[in-house]
């Protein structure tokens, strides 16, 4: 058998892709040295595509298993900071020695060829080898433009915090984020839906909170402190329902979760820590709102802000603010639900991708935005014509002189008494119009024509009814 090689240049995305061409079946190969789990997704979604990658990650779950036939295997779950795939290794691998030795909760350095089949992830020539050092230090780190993004997005809510006007609002959010800022940076906002991921808290308050800000000018009634503190306060609960270990890619289930869900937790966190910062002299009495109004909307807003009792709600919202988070919750969610989507969901059709839950239909491709540089040629033309450049004039028509008003008032006089004869011709110009259009003014100018003027010398318009309507008014 034959095989080619070609290097892709420029190719859209990090990995440099070779395209492997045989006489029997072309297949593509991506080959790179590092890659994170959410790449080596990306990478073998394509049919026949295959990477040739080394992945950092962490064992999450690893079970014997068999076929039915009784041929041994290992399944193993594999995760990083940008997501977790599944795949399984067969008797016959060089590296099944060695896997059978490992736990859950190993990080491991993967050395092999990726591929898809009917079982799901597939990987051939596979080398293992248990991390070190610094290399289990920065798996948990995150790559570093995942880092950096987490530290901007944890910049961010510290400075939303700070500049709540309400100083009682602005003790309690600052006091959250000193006590509790590792639990806050390592949770998960979810575990399988929208931002399930360690950080992925983080990242949907951030985004919340960009959002708020960006609806403030539009909704100035609404008491967007509390707003702001609500979106650092709604989700909080999961701190204890979906907790990262300190060194983890999974969310033990826990019994406060399971007994309690995060909604619960979260009024319940606010109110211990009210009870740590009332005595602060910002909470004395005389200020309006009172410090109880403040907190039981704050509770309300928590207790509410899935909307319904079908999704989870204690209450519905009742209040704009309790409203306006609900729907920024949800515009978040669902727009992550999407972003995902793009990036682990192959093509089923063009401009379809297949399904993912727990949206209710296939997700489309999104229309690319508008550009000048796509715009047609004449388009660009018409824009920069001096006549377009010239400014729309608004001078009022010239009042008739008598010797042009005088005909109208005889069509009138001709039409009440049912003599009136109409041009049947529709491309037949008015002769009362071109005598308008031709005859001067007192200052011996040519009056500027009218719009229905302009009209008349292509097309017939019924000037009398026009004049019905003048006179009526």
């Amino acid at each position: 058998m034959w095989f080619v090689w070609f290097v892709v240049k420029n190719p859209p995305s990090l990995v440099s892709p070779r395209t492997l061409i045989s006489f029997d079946k072309p297949f593509f190969v991506w080959q790179h040295g590092l890659v994170t789990v959410q790449d080596l997704l990306r990478q073998t979604l394509m049919d026949g595509a295959t990477a040739a990658v080394v992945v950092l990650c962490q064992v999450s779950r690893i079970r014997e298993n068999s076929t039915r036939t009784g041929k041994p295997y290992l399944e193993l779950e594999i995760a990083d900071s940008t997501g977790r795939e599944r795949f399984r290794l067969w008797e016959d691998s060089q590296a099944y020695d060695f896997a059978e030795d490992l736990q859950d909760g190993d990080c491991v350095r993967l050395d092999g060829v990726f591929s898809r089949n009917h079982f799901g992830l597939n990987v051939e020539r596979l080398h293992i080898r248990m991390l070190e050092g610094t290399e289990v230090t920065e798996l948990f780190a995150g790559p570093p433009e995942r880092r950096a993004a987490l530290q901007r997005d944890w910049d961010f809510v510290n400075a939303q915090a700070a500049a709540l006007a309400d100083p009682r609002l602005r003790m309690l959010c600052q006091t959250f984020l000193t006590q509790y800022q590792e639990k806050f940076r390592r949770a998960a906002a979810a575990r399988s839906v929208h931002h399930a991921r360690r950080g992925g808290l983080l990242e949907h308050t951030a985004q919340m909170m960009r959002a708020a800000a960006a609806l403030e000018g539009a909704y100035p009634t609404v008491n967007w402190d509390l707003v702001k503190t609500g979106v650092l306060f709604h989700d909080s609960g999961k701190m204890w329902e979906l907790d990262y270990t300190a060194q983890g890619f999974t969310c033990p289930i826990t019994p406060m979760g399971e007994m309690l869900g995060h909604i619960t937790l979260g009024i319940e966190l606010v109110n211990r820590l009210w009870r740590q910062v009332e005595n602060d002299p910002v909470f004395g009495p005389g200020r309006k709102p009172s410090r109880e109004s403040v907190r039981e909307h704050l509770m309300h807003m928590i207790g509410s802000h899935h909307g319904t009792r079908e999704f989870g709600a204690t209450v519905t919202p009742r209040t704009p603010e309790a409203w306006m988070l609900h729907y920024i919750d949800n515009i978040d969610a669902k727009f992550e639900m999407m972003s995902q989507t793009y990036k682990e969901k192959p093509l089923v059709a063009p401009q379809v991708y297949d399904f993912r839950r727990p949206l209710e239909e296939r997700a489309i491709e999104p229309l690319a935005k508008w550009s000048e540089s796509h715009a047609p040629a004449t388009v660009a033309a018409v824009a920069a014509s001096p006549a377009s450049e010239a400014p729309l004039t608004t001078e009022p028509e010239p009042a008739p002189t008598p010797a042009q008003a005088a005909p109208a008032h005889a069509a009138k006089g001709a039409r009440n008494a049912k003599t009136t004869s109409r041009p049947t011709s529709p491309t037949s110009p008015s002769s009362d119009a071109a005598a308008a259009a031709t005859s001067a003014t007192p200052n011996g100018k040519a009056p500027t024509p009218s719009f229905k003027d302009l009209l008349l010398e292509h097309a017939w318009v019924d000037k009398d009814a026009d004049e019905d309507d003048e006179d009526e008014r």
